[in-house]
């Protein structure tokens, strides 16, 4: 049951930073970029936050198995 809560818990840390870099990707790429520049560093982090929730996902999903599998 621990590594139950253990991937819960690293679940919401995944899919809190994904969402958290989703909001935030205009403020993480700096202004000087030239415009071209700017929209594909924009579309890599976005991107990159699309993964992490995926991967939260995957996370709460193992969780999830695991709960159940010590349960039977």
């Amino acid at each position: 049951m621990t590594s139950a809560v253990v991937f819960a818990l690293v679940a919401v840390a995944i899919v809190s930073l994904s969402r958290w870099g989703q909001r935030n990707a205009e403020v993480l790429v700096p202004a000087h970029y030239s415009p071209d520049r700017r929209a594909k560093d924009l579309r890599s982090l976005r991107r990159g936050a699309r993964s992490c929730f995926v991967i939260g996902i995957l996370f709460a999903l193992f969780s999830v198995l695991l709960a159940v599998g010590s349960l039977a």
